[in-house]
């Protein structure tokens, strides 16, 4: 396989945060583990998940079967609107690398 580099989007902060990544929405369990090591294999860095999609620990299975240093890897998480924000954000503090998105404005 070929590796790919992609585009970035250079953050505020100074980190460069992948233009492109791969979404896990609707991917079976069963498949997911191997649509995340493969992505990453190829030089995706972004997995995109959510907790209603039902396949999050598929996704931390494919990262760590990829072997790529877990530092180089972002996971981007919708929270539930329902959750609390306070249990949200400490279930956030256990990810090193996370982009915080949500689809209220309930974060501003």
């Amino acid at each position: 396989m070929t590796t790919q580099t992609a585009e970035v989007i250079n953050l505020n902060n100074g980190v460069e945060l992948p233009a492109l990544g791969l979404g896990v929405f609707q991917s079976p369990p069963e498949e997911t583990v191997g649509a995340v090591e493969a992505a990453l294999a190829i030089g995706y860095r972004l997995i995109d998940t959510a907790a209603a999609y039902g396949n999050e620990r598929e996704v931390g299975e494919g990262i760590r079967r990829s072997g790529i240093d877990r530092g180089e890897v972002f996971v981007t998480r919708v929270f539930p609107v329902r959750a609390s924000r306070r249990s949200s954000m400490s279930q956030a503090g256990e990810i090193r690398r996370l982009v915080v998105t949500s689809t209220t404005s309930e974060w501003t």
